[in-house]
């Protein structure tokens, strides 16, 4: 996870919130930035998605989470649909539900032109 400095000039003018499986990365942020909210969560669980968003009722959702190794997504690809493509769909569809007027998805250059299950899985998160 890359935080960013403390010297963030819109830290205190918004609410940030964060769902997240990794434990140690969620304890980090809490100490970094302790007024962000964290859910502990995962983009499998498309209905704990839905309930979330909703009660959250986000502005704006940043899909970071995917499967990042190419060589963990080689070796696992059946893994590697059902967090960068099946995951994905479950934020977009939480998103619709919840009526979050904005959606992005964090892509790579991989993704362009690709060549191995990775890029493929995360073209095709850019094409939901």
């Amino acid at each position: 996870m890359h935080t960013i400095n403390n010297n963030f000039k819109y830290y205190n003018d918004y609410e940030f919130y964060s769902i997240s499986r990794n434990e140690n990365e969620i304890s980090k942020l809490i100490r970094e930035y302790p007024k962000v909210e964290c859910h502990i969560g995962n983009v499998y669980d498309l209905d704990h998605m839905v309930n979330l968003f909703c009660s959250i009722k986000p502005d704006i959702v940043i899909h970071a989470a995917a499967l990042k190794h190419i060589n963990l997504a080689e070796e696992n690809p059946s893994s590697a649909v059902e967090i960068n493509v099946v995951g994905s769909l479950n934020i977009v569809k939480a998103s619709i539900r919840a009526e979050v007027p904005i959606t992005v998805g964090i892509s790579t250059d991989k993704a362009c032109d690709p060549d191995n299950v990775y890029g493929y899985s995360k073209r095709m998160m850019e094409k939901i």
